[in-house]
């Protein structure tokens, strides 16, 4: 199983979820509702509608409205 996570792959999979859901996502270790995900200068970002967030690698762990994680492979 592919268990490596790109900046690319995790918003490609969290756009997805959200586009699946319309509830967004959450981050796991900072906090907040976010509803868009893209990759600027191969940093992954996180939009609240408002700004949008840099997110490290070791920080992209995202769980959705229920508490579940968001696997990102």
């Amino acid at each position: 199983m592919e268990t490596t996570i790109t900046p690319q792959k995790a918003a490609k999979i969290l756009n997805k979820h959200h586009l699946s859901t319309c509830a967004g996502f959450y981050g796991s270790g900072f906090g907040g509702r976010y509803f868009e995900a893209r990759v600027k200068n191969g940093i992954l970002q996180v939009s609240d509608f408002d700004t949008w967030r840099d997110i490290p690698a070791e920080q992209m762990k995202f769980h959705d409205h229920d508490g579940q994680d968001i696997p990102l492979y």
